[in-house]
């Protein structure tokens, strides 16, 4: 039982990598999005597909993850991790504006 107990530990591990990777990707998506407008470029129909897409599989890993954490033996998350999806601009500086 130990064996499988790493082997779900590994798998958490990995989940935890592909959240935080999917995370950042979906981030720099709506960078690219922001973007656009600001360059009064047209929406783009790949780029919101994408988009979508993105959201839909950060939304399962999480999933996956919540249920392999629910088995019994294994506690809350300890790693740190925020809860929610990364702020994609950052906060106005002190001119007001926002920085790149």
């Amino acid at each position: 039982m130990a064996t499988g107990k790493q082997t779900d530990h590994g798998i958490i591990t990995t989940l935890a990598r592909a959240i935080e990777l999917s995370d950042e990707a979906l981030a720099q998506v709506a960078r690219v999005t922001v973007e656009g407008i600001r360059f009064g470029l047209p929406a783009s129909s790949h780029i919101e597909a994408a988009e979508r897409d993105m959201r839909s599989a950060l939304r399962q890993l999480v999933l996956a993850e919540r249920e392999l954490r629910s088995r019994p033996g294994f506690g809350p998350r300890s790693e740190g991790r925020p809860e929610r999806i990364a702020e994609v601009l950052p906060g106005p500086g002190p001119d007001g504006v926002r920085g790149d």
